[in-house]
């Protein structure tokens, strides 16, 4: 099986959710026509996740979640069980 070729951004904590969907939408444009094998995800910070999903939907550009992790105490990432319920009330899979 051969190896597909990801192409992801993640911006960590600089920006907004609205400078999230301006990029996304950019993003979105630039690709329109583009002809690519390679897999384009966005990975933006944990409070602009669901505005990513949003601006994405529709898209071949796909939403990553950043720094997570499995236990609720690390308050310095976003905890699974939150993403997963985003998810589940988005329609997308962590």
């Amino acid at each position: 099986m051969a190896r597909r070729t990801i192409v992801a951004g993640n911006w960590k904590l600089h920006g907004t959710a609205p400078e999230a969907r301006r990029l996304i939408m950019a993003l979105k444009h630039r690709l329109v026509g583009f002809s690519t094998r390679a897999e384009v995800v966005v990975c933006p910070p944990f409070p602009s996740l669901e505005t990513a999903v949003d601006a994405a939907r529709g898209s071949a550009i796909q939403v990553g979640a950043q720094n997570v992790f499995c236990r609720p105490w690390c308050m310095s990432e976003a905890y699974f069980a939150i993403i997963r319920q985003c998810a589940s009330l988005h329609g997308w899979s962590p």
